[in-house]
């Protein structure tokens, strides 16, 4: 009758018992198989995967469904892991935002539950890429006058990745936006100007991310009413040459005769402006036509139009490279300097600074190469400066085609 105590009746099943056993027993516990709660599996299928410079992205595979949650590890580069966060039971991904571009992280998971951790997972590793950055910026930039109201701009694109440029002008206010173009786009045609008035261009490339920083300045004004580009042939020419401009590609194609432009007097074909002071003229001479070794093509400053007139110029030739040759006083024999082999397409310039003469020869227009020593030529002003085409065979015209052309001016 005590409920502390249990009797137990030895028998004999051959007949009565022989024995009784009073046994007490304080607690009696019966344990039901399955009952016991165990710690959860380790999470298998770990797979980090870099979505962008900002965000990781994580998945795996709970092994049972005992888990309360998930303890997420992350180590960066080769360091040491630490927890990045703990999610709820269910989940198998994680988005991990807290990553920097450009490293690498490596991440490891565990289920937890009342009972206690399980094994951690696998490891699994995920490089962010780059951020992505605003465009390089353009190069290159060249500003040349075609009438009294315009001034066309051209430019390198030196990015993959710009949507598009941002033309600014400075007429003596500072820098103003006046136009936006399309990549590929690199070249603006500034119209409605007043004439015979200087401006400062600039461009910058953009895109989604941003801008780039400001390309070179370029400077150039438009021409007073008599600075129109001019041309004729100079000399004595057997073929009377022509010349054209294109505003779609911004090239003037000039097409010449005339023996040389060398000895004492020449013969060729001449597109000039009139302008005073110190100057530059540069221009990439595209193509030229081969009617003698000795053709040429370039860019010159000349002191009248007489045939016989002091001139300094940069020229390529067909088979002689490139060439900085020049005649110090009306009348006198011709000089030369080798500026070394070249073909076109390839970029030539002359700088008139004072009396002073220096040639220039590139490969890109930006980089420029000082052909020889200046040379001292007395010029009155005005001079006649632009670009010169020979066919070195008075009887056919060879014919050249020049971009980019640029004329500065102080």
């Amino acid at each position: 009758s005590d409920p502390d105590s249990v009797t137990v009746i030895g028998m004999n099943l051959d007949g009565p018992a022989s024995a009784v056993y009073d046994v007490r027993v304080a607690r009696l516990t019966i344990p039901v198989a399955g009952s016991v709660l165990q710690p959860p599996g380790a999470p298998t299928g770990l797979a980090a995967t870099a979505v962008s410079h900002e965000e990781v992205s994580l998945s795996w595979m709970a092994a049972d469904a005992l888990a309360d949650g998930f303890r997420i590890e992350r180590a960066t580069g080769g360091g040491t892991f630490s927890l990045l966060t703990e999610v709820g039971p269910g989940a198998t991904s994680h988005a991990d935002t807290t990553v920097s571009p450009e490293t690498q992280y490596s991440y490891r998971v565990r289920a937890f539950n009342a009972a206690g951790d399980s094994p951690w997972s696998a490891t699994d590793s995920a490089t962010t890429p780059a951020a992505p950055q605003p465009p390089a910026a353009p190069s290159g930039l060249v500003a040349l006058p075609l009438s009294t109201s315009e001034i066309h701009l051209d430019w390198l694109d030196n990015a993959t990745d710009a949507d598009g440029f941002t033309v600014q002008r400075d007429g003596g206010a500072g820098f103003d936006t006046i136009a936006t173009v399309t990549s590929p786009q690199t070249d603006y045609t500034d119209d409605g100007l007043p004439p015979d008035t200087g401006f400062n261009y600039r461009v910058r490339a953009f895109n989604a991310v941003g801008d780039s920083a400001w390309s070179n300045t370029a400077s150039a004004a438009t021409f007073a009413e008599e600075e129109e580009w001019t041309a004729q042939d100079i000399g004595s020419v057997g073929v009377a040459g022509s010349s054209s401009y294109d505003p779609m590609t911004d090239s003037f194609t000039v097409s010449g005769s005339g023996a040389d432009i060398w000895g004492t007097a020449d013969g060729f074909r001449f597109v000039w402006l009139e302008l005073s002071g110190n100057v530059s003229v540069r221009a990439r001479v595209m193509s030229q036509q081969n009617t003698h070794v000795w053709a040429k093509a370039g860019v010159m400053i000349r002191n009248s139009l007489t045939a016989n007139s002091a001139h300094a110029m940069t020229v390529i030739t067909p088979s002689h490279g490139v060439a900085f040759q020049r005649r110090t006083a009306a009348g006198n024999s011709s000089l030369h300097t080798s500026g070394g082999s070249g073909s076109t397409p390839i970029w030539v310039r002359i700088d008139r600074v004072g009396n002073s003469f220096t040639s220039y020869r590139s490969a890109d227009g930006v980089n420029w190469t000082q052909i020889g020593s200046p040379v001292t030529i007395s010029m009155s002003n005005p001079v006649f400066v632009g670009l010169a085409v020979t066919s070195h065979n008075n009887s056919v015209l060879s014919q050249a085609v020049f971009e980019e052309v640029s004329v500065i001016t102080d």
